[in-house]
């Protein structure tokens, strides 16, 4: 049964108004929701419609295809349509919008091109530049306004993160062609040069893992904690780990950290695994076994339900060893209540390091760009830096103390 749909077309701003003056329904729990037969525009469409009699054509075809989408059921027109309205956009469109609105399809328009952590990075910015800026056209936005957001958000954020918000909006009114207006009299805030990670020396980290191995409860941590010292590979490139990323079997073995949750493009890598390594995966690998993860898509650190129950078709949360390192930290004393798991990554490099691995060696291992990132993890240790001024040392010296060297 084929159904139609006829479409009326009124001016939308009529339609907003109309949809805008519509009361709450009282629901059967006794709360006030709104219900419309028509569709509103997102956001606050009052201040828009109120101020522009003429509206874009994009958003009239905006409406009538939410219109004819049925709810869930979208019919293939629809989505087209939708298609249209992001492939289409001009700058003009955007700059008679509202931030929210904007920002959004601004963000639909690159969902396809970023991953999906820096597209909840992108999410997290616009939830913030919204609550100053909700409300306004895009065209009104202007540098008074971002100063004074900026000023205000000192109170809650450091000047990282308001950089990225900043930025978030200029790559939104830059769509817009808006941004060379307020650019030139922009600057980003000034980022402090953070210390370098710091590493424990070789007498400590032998302590560490010796005394985190004698408890069976921080097996997980132990392992992953190992694992990372390693290999480098740490966070989300050990928790998405499933069992077809590891070849144990191959000469040299090693494990593949897949490219679709790797943060750039450098990240998705094959690790060779050491002894030690080798070792820790095969730990891992026996206790997912016997949680139950056994086909190639089961993942290595499954999700924890509750104790002793798992989702091998989950990966572990980023949370999963949180709880056993803050014990492992407070058994071994005040020394090591700087480190946290992270930490043995800087530790893999800056061995790497010391062991006199070329650049290129070290930068494929960890994953980076370039080698300068390698070498901010890395701290070479005052050991090392010693053994190293000692090998250039003459044989002579303290046989001939009469004879200078140079």
């Amino acid at each position: 049964m084929n159904m139609h749909l006829s479409i009326q077309r009124v001016p939308v701003t009529e339609r907003i108004r109309k949809t805008l003056d519509k009361k709450p329904v009282q629901t059967a729990q006794g709360s006030s929701q709104s219900t419309y037969s028509d569709c509103s525009l997102p956001g606050t469409a009052t201040n828009w419609a109120a101020t522009n009699t003429q509206a874009p054509d994009f958003v009239s075809s905006e409406i009538e295809a939410k219109v004819v989408q049925f709810g869930a059921f979208r019919t293939f027109e629809a989505r087209a349509e939708s298609a249209r309205i992001l492939a289409m956009q001009s700058p003009h469109d955007l700059q008679i919008m509202p931030f929210e609105l904007a920002a959004q399809i601004w963000l639909d328009h690159h969902k396809e091109e970023i991953s999906e952590r820096t597209f909840k990075d992108y999410e997290f910015y616009i939830r913030s530049l919204s609550k100053k800026f909700k409300g306004m056209l895009l065209s009104q936005i202007h540098i008074g306004h971002i100063l004074e957001y900026r000023k205000d958000r000192q109170k809650s954020a450091g000047a990282w993160c308001i950089n990225h918000e900043i930025t978030t909006l200029k790559q939104i009114m830059e769509m817009a062609g808006l941004w060379d207006l307020v650019g030139k009299h922009y600057k980003p805030m000034r980022i402090q040069a953070s210390s370098k990670p710091r590493v424990l020396s070789p007498e400590d980290e032998e302590k560490f893992f010796r005394v985190v191995a004698e408890n069976p409860d921080w097996s997980v941590a132990y392992w992953a904690c190992s694992l990372t010292n390693n290999t480098s590979a740490f966070g989300a490139e050990l928790r998405f780990l499933q069992l077809k990323h590891l070849f144990l079997d191959q000469t040299p073995p090693m494990i593949h950290i897949p490219d679709l949750r790797a943060k750039n493009e450098f990240r998705a890598r094959a690790i060779p695994l050491n002894s030690v390594a080798l070792k820790q995966v095969k730990r891992l690998l026996a206790r997912a076994n016997r949680i139950g993860s056994l086909k190639p898509d089961h993942y290595l650190f499954p999700f924890r339900i509750k104790k002793g129950e798992y989702d091998i078709n989950r990966p572990a949360s980023a949370f999963f060893i949180r709880s056993a390192f803050r014990s492992m930290r407070a058994v071994l004393g005040p020394e090591y209540s700087w480190l946290t798991p992270r930490c043995f990554r800087s530790q893999c490099f800056t061995k790497l390091f010391e062991s006199g691995a070329p650049d290129e060696t070290i930068i494929s291992i960890g994953g980076h760009a370039a080698i300068k990132m390698s070498r901010y993890y890395s701290r070479i240790r005052i050991h090392a830096k010693a053994d190293a001024l000692e090998k250039i040392a003459p044989a002579s010296v303290g046989k001939r103390k009469d004879v200078e060297t140079a």
